[in-house]
């Protein structure tokens, strides 16, 4: 059994701590001071069930802690969701609590925020009834330090500008969940839905990675998000119908969240203009005609390499390119790029013929081109993480 247990709301000078014990773990979420918080066993749900599915054991909670009455009809079809993505790995559980229903909303709505591409443009289209944009630690390349006070300062300038308030969280849980060899893509919306019911705001809003033509099983899901909705809260993934250039080119009228784009794999205050997510992002600015001051221009097609995808995951973020230039009359960067993902499915519909061919013999051959770490992983979503990496 994957207890819940010794759930705890401390406040600090600086923060309110609100910790369990999880599986024997100690899981901790820090939140601001002004927040009201509640010691409930909801946001700790997404490690347990994890760890609950891969061991095929149920999960209890506590009986001095309840869990909202509507997650908690809605929990066998997170649990339904998970297996059919990874049948391998994943059992169904039941959990195990007591219930209540509460309906006690804030008058708030929060956005999940890093600056990017997606969460920008969710900003851009529900900025009049958004109050609150929230920053979590382990979902940028800034961990406890400076760099996550950097990081914590640009959004907060931000927020500033536009009248928002922050709420910036800590918490160690992606260190204990990638610890178990359990996999963060499978949990981190999972996770961002978990701390967003927490805080109980009319509406929570985890901006989509991805439209509705290029869906997959992945963490954060249109599937999945709105079942960890409460009484309280309304969990809306948000932006479905929009890929990546689309957003980009609603963004490109509006200079002011234009210039404040942040999507760099490398920096967290800064856009290098090299990576794979500045490049993209550069290369469809150039092609609708516009620029953004936080990110270098388009510097040409030498540049393009980077964009090779080396995962079904890229795959989307690519043939999105190939409308953008095609559409836009740059036939150069269309044709690089097409040669680019004929090549990457090429060589990965060669290696599952190949697996199919030689059965459980094929293990071997998938493991060797897999993501590095990706196999010892105890559990996964398959989908979105096959790669020639």
């Amino acid at each position: 059994m994957i207890k819940i247990e010794d759930v705890k709301l401390e406040e600090t000078s600086e923060h309110k701590e609100l910790s369990a014990m999880v599986d024997g773990s100690p899981v901790w979420f820090r939140f601001p001071k002004w927040l009201l918080i509640e010691p409930r066993a909801e946001i700790f749900l997404p490690l347990a069930l994890a760890e609950a599915m891969v061991r095929a054991e149920d999960v209890l909670v506590a009986n001095n802690l309840t869990l909202s009455a509507k997650l908690a009809g809605s929990l066998p079809e997170i649990v339904n969701l998970f297996c059919s993505w990874n049948r391998d790995d994943n059992h169904p559980i039941r959990v195990h609590a007591v219930t209540d229903i509460t309906a006690h909303p804030a008058p708030s709505v929060i956005c999940c925020f890093s600056g990017g591409i997606d969460s920008s443009f969710s900003f851009s289209q529900h900025q009049a009834e958004i109050t609150d944009l929230l920053v979590v630690m382990g979902f940028d390349l800034a961990d406890a330090g400076a760099q996550w006070e950097q990081l914590t300062g640009r959004i907060q300038k931000f927020a500033n500008k536009h009248g928002k308030r922050l709420i910036a969280v800590e918490t160690n849980v992606r260190q204990v969940i990638e610890s178990r060899k359990l996999s963060w893509e499978a949990s981190h919306g999972s996770v961002l839905a978990a701390i967003g019911i927490a805080l109980s705001p009319g509406t929570f809003i985890i901006p989509s990675s991805y439209g509705y033509a290029d869906l997959f099983p992945w963490g954060s899901h249109p599937l999945l998000d709105p079942l960890w909705s409460t009484e309280s809260t309304t969990v809306l993934h948000d932006g479905l119908g929009f890929n990546r250039t689309q957003k980009t080119e609603r963004l490109a009228g509006q200079p002011t969240l234009l210039d404040d784009l942040q999507v760099c794999w490398n920096h967290i205050d800064k856009n290098c203009g090299r990576c794979s997510k500045c490049v993209r992002t550069s290369l469809a600015l150039h092609m609708l005609g516009v620029s953004s001051s936080s990110l270098p221009e388009y510097q040409g097609t030498t540049l393009l390499r980077i964009l090779k995808p080396g995962s079904l995951a890229g795959v989307p973020f690519v043939e999105d390119l190939i409308r953008l230039a095609k559409r836009t009359g740059h036939l150069e960067v269309a044709r690089i790029l097409v040669r680019y993902r004929d090549r990457f499915l090429f060589k990965y519909h060669l290696i599952e013929s190949v697996r199919a061919f030689l059965g459980n013999r094929g293990r071997g051959l998938s493991r060797r081109f897999a993501k590095k770490g990706w196999h010892a992983l105890r559990t996964k979503i398959k989908s979105g993480n096959v790669t020639l990496d």
